[in-house]
């Protein structure tokens, strides 16, 4: 039982932990608090709503006397498992436990349900301090939950953890106190024997199977990632809530395949934060250039540090590799798709104007990777190539969309021949406002709106050609979002009738084609 594959290095019992850890620690520990009233007050109430019990009291149990002192060992427990919080230095030693203790509470509630155990004769009501602390003690354990005792499981899986790191003197005194609190279940006549034979069977295989291999690094990298996902997300939808509906969507499509979807998700929180750090929406101490140069270094060299971007960098890298194949590079895919990010950020900085032809590649590129390492991650049979005009469409989209919020930002994406014109017609500064209202650039988004219209039409072939192939549906479903914001756009304007092919928001052109 816990083996020596997960031993931790032997060190004094308590030392306090650094405060990051103590912070997740602690995260982690009231995240199980709240996953146990879930699951022990559900089990109580829906065995409350019938009346079938069974009884398995063995005859000499009624004679064992009611002590109600002995609560005061029974709400013990409540200190011994807090102790973890604060014995544990880093909280990934901390993950097994919680892991086993999870299990434990999942078997014991399914337990519960399948076998609703009538519950020992109601007890007289004792005066003073201790009986203060047995009507304590009596409300905790709710009334229906019994076989295996949670109460005991937990004392011993916790007195077996922590005494693990200890000399025998200290192995026994945690054992000894776990063995307190399972008699102290008995002498307060919550509990019955066969419970508590229960709660040891119970420890015994949840520690047994589970806590070696929630200690390997493998698994505490990947939970670190899926973490660092959810905060992302947080971060994301804080600033747009566009993005949690992104995010809602990755999640719900992982749902039937938590484990082969990995990648999407933690590849959609890794490039969002990188791009919010290019963008300057990531507060960063260091110049953010080279904090992606770092990552993409980590990347290339597949050793990584223990940031939040380089946990996810990490568990990214390896779920890549699942994916690699003589026709599918993903890893090159990425690296390259962030040097395409950068290029952003590099003319921010330089107050550099590209031409006409240079944005749209540099778009196309973009988009063509970001596309097509999203249809490789979803191990889908089509690639980005097979839709070339969708990926311009793509370009058009991210543009219009973002054009203010890019401009406040320094970051033009208007052609350097639109913003001459523009300028040649007065002062006209770079800023939002000040363009869109201009004649020039009034008629480039007019001409761009256009150039999408036929890119969407075109994408129509494109995609009916790709016939019932995984990954179409996903196309399709891009290919709408980017029609209705072409249709806002056009209707906003008032420029339907000006486009030789307009679309409308059912998914068809006006001529009638699929």
């Amino acid at each position: 039982m816990l083996g020596r594959g997960a031993a931790e290095t032997r060190s004094r019992l308590f030392a306090w932990p650094a405060w990051q850890d103590l912070r997740i620690t602690g995260a982690l520990a009231l995240g199980f608090m709240g996953f146990w009233i879930v699951m022990y007050g559900g089990a109580n109430w829906m065995t409350g709503l019938h009346d079938l019990r069974f009884a398995v009291a063995m005859d000499w149990e009624s004679q064992v006397p009611f002590v109600p002192g002995a609560a005061a060992v029974y709400l013990s427990l409540n200190l011994l498992v807090l102790l973890p919080v604060f014995v544990f230095r880093r909280w990934q030693e901390a993950v097994p436990l919680l892991v086993v203790m999870v299990a434990e509470t999942l078997v014991a509630a399914f337990c519960f349900l399948l076998v609703p155990v009538e519950g020992p004769p109601v007890q007289s009501d004792p005066r003073g301090f201790a009986g203060a602390l047995f009507r304590l003690a009596d409300a905790l354990n709710l009334e229906h939950n019994y076989l295996p005792s949670l109460h005991v499981s937990y004392a011993l899986t916790v007195a077996l953890v922590i005494g693990r790191r200890c000399g025998w003197p200290g192995k026994a005194a945690f054992a000894l106190w776990a063995a307190a609190i399972a008699f102290s279940t008995i002498l307060l006549h919550q509990h019955y024997v066969v419970d508590i034979v229960g709660a040891v069977v119970l420890t015994v295989f949840a520690t047994t199977w589970l806590y070696d291999a929630a200690a390997t690094p493998t698994f505490l990298r990947t939970l670190s990632a899926e973490m660092c996902c959810l905060y992302e997300i947080y971060c994301f939808s804080r600033r747009h809530l566009r993005y949690l509906t992104v995010a809602l969507l990755v999640y719900w499509h992982s749902l039937f395949g938590w484990r082969h979807r990995r990648a999407i998700r933690v590849g959609f929180c890794f490039l969002q934060h990188v791009d919010d750090l290019l963008d300057g929406d990531r507060p960063s101490v260091r110049e953010p250039s080279e904090v992606i140069e770092d990552v993409i270094s980590q990347l290339e060299r597949r050793t990584f540090d223990e940031g939040a971007l380089g946990c996810l960098a990490h568990c990214l890298s390896d779920e890549l590799a699942h994916f690699q194949s003589d026709r599918d590079d993903p890893r090159a895919e990425l690296v390259t798709l962030i040097r395409h990010m950068q290029r952003d950020r590099f003319r921010v900085e330089h107050g550099q104007l590209l031409t006409e032809d240079e944005l749209r590649v540099h778009h196309q590129l973009t988009f063509h990777h970001a596309v097509n390492l999203m249809l490789v991650l979803g191990d889908t049979q089509v690639r980005a190539a097979d839709v070339p005009s969708l990926i311009e469409a793509f370009g058009w989209c991210s543009v219009m969309r973002d054009l203010q919020e890019d401009l406040e930002k320094g970051l033009v994406n208007i052609p350097r021949s639109v913003v001459d014109a523009a300028r040649s017609k007065g002062n006209v500064p770079l800023d939002f406002d000040s363009l869109v209202a201009s004649p020039p650039v009034l008629q480039w988004l007019r001409d761009e709106h256009a150039r999408a219209v036929e890119h969407l039409n075109q994408s129509e072939s494109e995609i009916g050609k790709l016939g019932t192939r995984s990954g179409v549906a996903l196309l399709r479903l891009f290919q709408r979002s980017i029609r209705r914001i072409a249709v806002a756009t056009a209707r906003r304007h008032g420029w339907e009738q000006a486009n030789r092919a307009p679309i409308s928001t059912d998914g068809y052109s006006a001529s009638g084609q699929q």
